[in-house]
């Protein structure tokens, strides 16, 4: 986020249902909320190796429908099977 905040991107935030308290870092609030009660709209959703770990596949991609700008991006960062990280973690990693 920090490397977002530096090319321009001033209005950031993160969002994290695991977290125990909301915090700051590098200037970008990082808030314990689940992505159904966030509100708003945004040019930018970016889902870095998590998505596969959210229940509700669907109606997180719903979500991300209805917080996106209607010419916004959304990157979506999975992990790959058969890779260093399945290898290294076996029955712990998550296809």
């Amino acid at each position: 986020m920090k490397r977002l905040y530096n090319i321009g991107y001033r209005n950031a935030l993160g969002i994290n249902p695991y977290l125990a308290d909301d915090f700051l870092q590098n200037g970008v609030e990082v808030k314990h909320q689940s992505l159904e009660i966030t509100e708003g709209t945004d040019d930018l959703i970016i889902f870095n190796h998590v998505l596969g770990h959210l229940p509700g596949s669907y109606s997180t991609i719903k979500d991300i429908i209805r917080l996106l700008n209607k010419n916004g991006i959304v990157i979506i960062r999975i992990p790959m099977a058969n890779c260093m990280l399945e290898q290294t973690y076996e029955s712990h990693w998550f296809n």
